[in-house]
């Protein structure tokens, strides 16, 4: 469960994550256009592609109504979900295709809360295809099938299905956790996304999780390697589940992805997400929309939670007396070798030798932290 005991900081950086969450609202707002599903496609991938983008979209306007605090987003984005949802070409899509529900069910949770046309019956469509037997005689990994128990849960919280949510975070990784010098990309997207529908997304105060040995240490360094693989999406949604979680940041990798965050905000008014499937299809305005989109609405769901539980701990961790402590670049360079190691570019001699050179710039307590989790890697690794 959330549980923000950090003493508050100066207004400086209270300003700095308001101006950077501004920002995003402004970008998503500039480019409402591309998440319509019901525009015409160019190629065979778009609509799916938008059907995607516009569900994301709904689940940030739905958490975004569903966490304290003052919303700041802008109307006009709830204006474009509620026309879309009211055209005929989108509802049809939804009622014709049960299997594919979780593609849609954002759009529909919107629309429930809302009190728009339709949105109760269409609620209790997806209620009768989340809770059916069919639904879950289709073979999904965990991180999928509490999904669909998190959007059920939203449907109706008392519902007997959800007693499977405890068994399904069991055989995930949420407690077999992903290493950071071990693990692909995948397995952290499926981690993260374990956190967030196990907890809740931190909705009516979240869901407490098991304690899990080493969970710390999966968030810290994962943010480490995945910053020095120029990936800020990942890294963002690994700072969300730290906060998510309660985890400490013992290091500052939070504070670097922070710091990268706004100053990218500032400079590009979106947050730059890395290279994905299907980006050649598209071109001009609409490849930059295609690319970022999504690591846009993580970083907008990351800084909703600086404008109500999570305020105090982000402006922390952002303070600039704070943040002048923090060893950017050695820190950045044991992410590096924990992705060396995780693409079987370097051997743990190799690591540990540039690890010593970095023993002089990195805190003794850090040092002492990453050699016991390197020492988790099986035997033929080393």
């Amino acid at each position: 469960m959330i549980n923000d005991t950090t003493a508050p900081t100066s207004s400086a950086p209270f300003a700095r994550l308001e101006d950077a969450e501004r920002a995003l609202h402004a970008w998503l707002r500039a480019n409402v256009q591309h998440f319509d599903p019901t525009s015409d496609a160019a190629h065979d991938g778009e609509t799916f592609h938008k059907l995607k983008a516009f569900d994301e979209l709904c689940l940030f306007l739905m958490i975004d109504q569903r966490l304290g605090g003052t919303s700041r987003v802008p109307q006009a984005l709830h204006d474009f979900v509620r026309q879309t949802c009211a055209d005929p070409r989108f509802l049809a899509s939804v009622v014709t295709s049960p299997k594919k529900l979780l593609l849609y069910v954002y759009p529909v949770l919107y629309m429930q809360r809302a009190g728009l046309s339709l949105g109760e019956p269409l609620a209790a469509f997806a209620e009768s295809v989340l809770a059916n037997d069919l639904y879950h005689s289709t073979e999904r990994a965990p991180h999928r099938i509490l999904d669909g128990l998190f959007c059920l849960w939203l449907l109706r919280p008392d519902h007997e299905r959800l007693a499977l949510y405890d068994a399904a975070w069991s055989v995930g990784n949420g407690t077999s956790l992903p290493h950071a010098a071990w693990s692909d990309l995948a397995d952290y997207y499926a981690y993260t996304h374990n956190v967030f529908y196990a907890t809740r997304l931190g909705i009516d105060g979240g869901r407490d999780l098991p304690p899990a040995d080493g969970a710390e240490e999966t968030l810290e360094f994962g943010i480490l390697r995945f910053l020095a693989e120029s990936n800020l999406d990942i890294a963002l949604e690994l700072v969300i589940c730290q906060l998510l979680t309660g985890a400490r940041d013992a290091s500052g990798a939070a504070t670097i992805a922070l710091l990268q965050l706004l100053s990218s905000i500032q400079r590009d008014g979106y947050a730059p997400g890395p290279s994905v499937k299907g980006e050649e299809f598209y071109v001009g305005a609409a490849a930059t929309w295609y690319r970022n989109y999504h690591t846009t609405i993580v970083a907008a769901i990351l800084l909703r939670f600086a404008n109500g539980p999570q305020r105090d701990r982000l402006a922390q961790l952002i303070d600039r007396d704070d943040a002048a402590r923090v060893p950017y670049g050695a820190l950045l360079r044991a992410g590096r070798v924990l992705s060396e190691l995780a693409d079987a570019e370097i051997d743990r001699p190799r690591a540990e030798r540039t690890l010593d050179d970095l023993r002089g710039m990195l805190p003794a307590t850090f040092m002492r932290r990453l050699s016991g989790y390197l020492d988790r890697l099986p035997d033929w690794a080393r």
